[in-house]
């Protein structure tokens, strides 16, 4: 559990009249860790990532606290459901494109586009092929990149070996508002992938999660179109 005195992290909150404190031990998933309010009370486990919002970080099994974690690492904060257009381009040039559309047409969703207030759009596979999206899978990669925040700046690795001169992955997100965000990755490791942002000097570490969310297969499966209402 990480509650020990050498491996916990001690969190107070301190107000005019409260303080709360709160011993924060490891995460057994992403978005969980377990906690104590006492130093020999009982543990709990939570389902927020307390440790991470707390400037915790797991580097090789080492779970550290340093001042940097405290800076803006923030890439993106967008709203999830004003995406409209996620297109993927992999290091071979070929690009999945998902797109909201509407009706049995499957007409994309245009930015700026006045909507009637009982429309329902659906994610759809506009390229490589026109075909069914996952709903789950696509709204996943959707929540993960327009809150994504970077785990670490990439300061520590020369630029020589970022891998971004020769990206691993392109995305591009279209917003209702017609804006464009993209975000770039370049080496991906073991625990973690480099990716940078145009328009930002910084390049930035992710934690390898959001690569493989990001890249994985988004197509309705067989079985989950059999199960649905003729």
């Amino acid at each position: 559990f990480a509650l020990d005195d050498k491996g916990r992290v001690e969190l107070v909150a301190q107000s005019e009249s409260t303080k709360t404190t709160l011993l924060i031990g490891k995460s057994p998933a992403h978005g969980r860790c377990f906690v104590r309010t006492e130093a020999a009370g009982e543990i709990y486990e939570v389902d927020k990532g307390l440790d991470n919002d707390a400037g915790v970080r797991v580097e090789k099994e080492e779970r550290t606290l340093d001042v940097s974690h405290f800076y803006d690492l923030k890439i993106f904060g967008l709203t999830q459901d004003e995406i409209i257009d996620i297109a993927i381009t992999k290091d071979d040039g070929k690009t999945l494109r998902v797109q909201k559309v509407l009706g049995e047409k499957k007409e994309p969703v245009q930015p700026k586009a006045d909507l009637p207030k009982d429309a329902k759009p659906v994610w759809h596979i506009t390229e490589q092929q026109g075909m069914e999206a996952d709903e789950a899978a696509v709204s996943s990669v959707a929540s993960t990149l327009s809150g994504l925040n970077a785990k670490a700046y990439a300061d520590d690795v020369p630029d020589a070996e970022r891998g971004l001169d020769k990206p691993t992955v392109k995305v591009k997100l279209r917003m209702k508002d017609g804006s464009e965000h993209e975000v770039i990755f370049g080496k991906i490791g073991a625990e973690d992938a480099i990716v940078s942002v145009p328009g930002k000097p910084d390049a930035y570490k992710v934690y390898k999660y959001v690569y493989d969310n990001v890249t994985k297969d988004l197509k309705k499966k067989e079985d989950e179109k059999k199960d649905e209402p003729q």
